[in-house]
């Protein structure tokens, strides 16, 4: 080594080319690793947003489904009503009967009919009324309420009770009237809707209800199964190292929490270490803002020492009065930045060191052929291999460049030339390849994903919600009667109308990561992935009634335009299980589908 070293031909090339990567080191360093590690932060801070955001769509969605069941109930109820009020009103036809045959007087049909009334009970403590055109309630099960004139009492917000009753069933015949009362046998009011109806031959109105707090009392038990839900979901989702989701209500009750200690406690009074204010206020005001709350807390491997900054996201869910919140420790945002820099000073520092030895190697395996070769070059130069060059320069390089300077000039040249064609050709093959993989997964007709594409989207998806244990769901579109509209309007306008199904099809089924493709003839197929059953039927539906808004004319359909059936299917993949068992469970759907009519989709 140290014989090298004493060549000055060595040393000018290895110094000069050690100065020249340390200098490009130094400026790899300067430009990348700030900039790694500002984007790494930025994307666990975005991670943070992304979680949130995601929590926020859940908890909206489970509102928007807890009001529609409240809906459905309230429907369902009224319904009971008004069969209620159908069973009483056909007594009251057969007590019209009688009177007009002549076996009862209408004063003894009257009295019967209310009799009875009285004694009817159903439900919680539920019952039937009756009241005169007087607003008079001639029929009550309350001893104390029968007979009473209710033609000016009010409820406890100041709304008549049986006048707009009366006065509904004289105008219309029916309907439906809320105000407050009690239940029979309780004192605190409570809001009742009731379904009354007018007995025009007996000159009365009569009525029952329900009383909201029972259909309340069903809703609480689909919000609190809601909760539960979120709550097995959000003790699963984490961000970066420790942090968490959590959610309080507009009173500061911790409604869910990763540690179940806290949750259904009042924290108004904690405060912020930071500033001695509530800290659930402060968070509060920070809801649906971009920076966050930041502050001091302790760490579950230190507790009780509040020193370590942490910061919160907020989102406010106004249908359920929650704050919605990501936490995690500030450092914990850094630490992987941190990380990332430390592997990548190391990387530098390795290939570094690597580069010195190859430098070394490199020179040396150079400046020995060369001081080998300096006579024979001087013989080249004479005209042993007819190069000539002008260049004298006494060290060994300058040898050398005198005797294959001619045969480097032409070899450059030549490189330049075949570098350009070679970019050329390169810059066609893309070109062509980049034409043929889009032709290879693309439907010609339609213009949206073909067979091939649906098959490796499926295997893909399919390896990836088995991984992450999450349902993927897969539906089959199949056009009703399309043969008949082939056979009717041409094999032309079928194709027309095949293009206009798919274009439905995918505006409808839109997500990113969603695929929508021709699984063949009129069949079409969608996958969607992390998503139920009761979301992919949602949307199955959807697609059948935008197609139906679409009203292609079908003349051979009995809906008169053209309309699908879909099968719906989705699961959880078992480690061993093949993607085939979701398909066939769509097919089976899509055949039920048929079967019950057409024109919608059935969940397998």
């Amino acid at each position: 080594m140290v014989t090298h070293f004493k060549s000055s031909l060595f040393v000018q090339i290895f110094s000069t080319t050690a100065v020249v990567i340390c200098v490009l080191f130094a400026i790899m360093y300067l430009l990348a690793v700030p900039y790694i590690q500002t984007t790494v932060e930025g994307i666990e801070k975005n991670g943070g947003h992304t979680i949130l955001n995601g929590v926020y769509a859940m908890v909206e969605q489970t509102h928007l489904d807890i009001e529609d069941y409240r809906r459905s109930i309230i429907l369902e109820r009224k319904a009971q009503l008004r069969n209620i009020i159908a069973v009483v009103e056909a007594r009251t036809k057969i007590l019209e009967a009688q009177v007009r045959a002549g076996n009862l007087s209408k004063a003894q049909a009257t009295s019967a009919l209310l009799d009875e009334l009285r004694h009817i009970k159903y439900g919680n403590n539920d019952y039937i009324w009756a009241a005169n055109y007087s607003s008079v309630l001639i029929s009550h099960p309350d001893p104390k309420l029968n007979g009473s004139n209710f033609s000016s009492k009010r409820d406890e917000r100041g709304n008549l009770i049986v006048p707009p009753m009366v006065e509904g069933a004289l105008k219309t015949g029916e309907g439906f009237h809320s105000y407050w009362w009690r239940r029979l046998g309780e004192q605190q009011p409570i809001e009742k809707l009731t379904y009354y109806k007018h007995i025009l031959f007996f000159d009365l109105v009569i009525g029952t209800a329900v009383y909201m707090d029972d259909v309340e009392a069903t809703v609480r038990l689909k919000k609190t199964a809601a909760v539960e839900e979120l709550r097995h979901r959000l003790r699963t989702t984490h961000l970066a190292k420790s942090g968490y989701v959590y959610i309080f209500d507009g009173q500061k009750n911790m409604v869910i929490h990763p540690n179940s200690n806290i949750e259904g406690k009042d924290f108004s009074k904690q405060l912020n270490p930071s500033t001695q204010k509530p800290i659930g206020q402060e968070l509060m005001a920070e809801a649906d803002k971009q920076n966050g709350l930041r502050y001091r807390w302790d760490s579950p491997s230190d507790p009780g020492h509040y020193v370590y900054d942490k910061i919160s996201w907020v989102r406010y869910s106004k249908g359920f009065d929650w704050y919605i919140c990501t936490s995690v420790y500030v450092g914990e945002l850094h630490e992987s930045a941190l990380i990332l820099r430390n592997r990548v000073l190391a990387v530098f520092a390795i290939t570094l060191l690597f580069s010195f030895l190859l430098i070394y190697l490199f020179v040396k395996k150079l400046t020995n052929p060369l001081r080998q070769l300096r006579d024979t070059a001087l013989r080249v130069e004479s005209g042993d291999f007819d190069a000539r060059c002008d260049l004298n320069q006494a060290d060994e390089i300058g040898v050398v460049a005198t005797a294959f300077n001619g045969m480097v000039g032409r070899l450059q040249k030549n490189i330049r030339d075949l570098d350009a064609k070679v970019v050329e050709r390169t810059a066609e093959l893309q070109i062509l390849n980049r034409k043929l993989e889009a032709l290879s997964t693309t439907d010609g007709l339609t213009g949206i994903a073909n067979r091939r594409r649906f098959d490796e989207v499926l295997a893909s998806e399919w390896s990836r919600a088995a991984r992450v244990g999450l349902p993927l769901a897969l539906a089959l579109l199949d056009v009703d009667w399309f043969k008949k509209y082939n056979d009717h309007y041409g094999h032309q306008a079928g194709d027309e109308c095949l293009r206009s199904v798919a274009g439905v099809f995918a505006s409808t089924i839109c997500r990113t990561g969603d695929l929508v493709a021709r699984y063949g003839g009129e069949e079409f197929v969608f996958i969607v992935p992390a998503t139920d059953r009761d979301n992919a039927l949602s949307m199955a539906r959807k697609v059948c009634e935008a197609l139906k808004a679409l009203a292609l004319p079908h003349e051979m359909s009995t809906f008169g335009c053209v309309t699908a059936s879909i099968g719906v299917a989705a699961m959880v993949p078992g480690k061993t299980d093949m993607p085939d068992i979701l398909v066939k469970a769509a097919d089976g759907a899509l055949y039920r589908a048929k079967n019950m009519g057409r024109n919608q989709a059935v969940l397998a």
